[in-house]
């Protein structure tokens, strides 16, 4: 056995060099001599790894039966491989919420709150209500209650635009200020405006599709004071100011 398999080696010329090996032997009966000297053969004179050694169960049994003269059953007391645990999958990030539109009016009585930006194609009379915990957009004039940055996270990023901002109550994040009441239009008006948090106060400036928030040019303060309504004078930044809650 050990020449046949030294035979086959040399043939192969080295191709078998330096591999890992399992000597299988099949129905062979094969004693632990011999089991020795294929191991040697293998390892010293070809430099082969070998594993282990593999014969037929039934070959073992014969085997082991006529050196002890009583009936053998071989059975199989490997424990079988522990399956791979597969890796967890990332729990899934949560998405953002996705903006709100609202196609229309806004009357007296309408409360409209959301978990993202909020978008009026309208109008937002006195009496109604929107929040939003991010931005709130308004394609038309803002005379009603108006509240963006509701969430405490990025409450100070938040920002209400309008065509026209007028409302009954302004809140941005815990910043709350209520308007002065005015009639008509603006004169010279040909922007949106935006309200935004600066400081500690809210800013109103006309919207040109940014928010200057390190622009004073412009702005005129919505300034928290001690109550409600309390009006201050107009401010060096050429608007007006306005104390609020």
């Amino acid at each position: 056995m050990e020449e046949s398999l030294r035979d086959y080696l040399q043939e192969s010329q080295g191709w078998f060099s330096g591999g890992e090996v399992a000597v299988d032997v099949g129905r062979r009966i094969v004693f632990p001599d011999q089991v020795r000297a294929l191991k040697d053969v293998l390892e010293e004179e070809f430099g082969l790894r070998v594993s282990g050694f593999r014969c037929d169960a039934r070959v073992l049994e014969e085997a082991i039966a006529d050196q002890t003269g009583a009936p053998v059953s071989v059975t199989s007391d490997r424990v079988p491989p522990r399956p791979k645990q597969k890796k967890p999958e990332p729990e899934p990030r949560p998405t953002e919420p996705g903006p709100l539109l609202y196609k229309g009016t806004c009357r007296s009585g309408t409360v409209i709150r959301h978990d993202g930006d909020v978008v009026i194609w309208g109008d937002v009379n006195p009496g109604a209500q929107v929040s939003a915990t991010r931005d709130i957009v308004v394609l038309g004039n803002l005379r009603g209650a108006a509240h963006a940055g509701s969430a405490d996270v990025g409450a100070s990023e938040a920002m209400v635009v309008a065509f026209s901002l007028r409302p009954m109550q302004l809140r941005i994040g815990h910043l709350v200020s209520v308007a002065p009441t005015r009639k008509g239009a603006r004169k010279g008006q040909r922007h949106p405006e935006v309200a935004y948090v600066s400081g500690n106060s809210i800013e109103l400036a006309p919207f040109t599709g940014g928010v200057p928030r390190f622009q004073g040019s412009g702005a005129r303060g919505f300034r928290r004071g001690a109550a409600a309504g309390q009006y201050g004078k107009p401010s060096s930044k050429g608007g007006r100011g306005m104390k609020g809650q």
